[in-house]
């Protein structure tokens, strides 16, 4: 499967806790949902459940388990030497003053920009990104 999108960290946490519901309906407007996430977001979606089960211990067993799950649903893009470009490029922009973003949100960025796929976060710093294409799926599904 090749992803058409790729979920920003906080967007992938949203859909796998059903935080928001027009993130599900914009996935059932879709007729094929090919998601993809980053290995930077599969890292810190690995690292929140560990912490939390350190934190809590076995109550959070069910939560790996479902994040699991997810990621057999969705694609993982490796990070790759494209990748590794782009972020080069962009962090040249955050060293010059024309980009204000944080370390992980500038590591998406950039992998968005090298698989060439919009990236669905509500963050609309990310605009700022040049030939970042941004698709919000918190806000309604348009024509719903």
């Amino acid at each position: 499967m090749t992803p058409a999108w790729l979920l920003h960290t906080a967007t992938a946490r949203d859909l796998i806790t059903g935080a928001s519901p027009h993130l599900r309906a914009h996935l059932l407007a879709l007729d094929v949902p090919r998601l993809g996430i980053s290995v930077v977001t599969q890292a810190a979606l690995l690292e929140s459940v560990d912490r939390l089960a350190q934190a809590h211990g076995d109550r959070y067993t069910r939560v790996a388990d479902v994040l699991d799950e997810f990621f057999r649903w969705v694609e993982i893009l490796p990070w790759d030497q494209a990748a590794a470009s782009r972020y080069v490029q962009c962090r040249g922009l955050v060293r010059r003053g024309e980009l204000a973003l944080g370390e992980h949100d500038l590591m998406l960025a950039a992998h968005a920009l090298s698989a060439e796929l919009p990236l669905v976060s509500a963050d609309a710093a990310f605009d700022t990104v040049p030939g970042l294409r941004r698709e919000d799926w918190r806000q309604p599904v348009s024509g719903a």
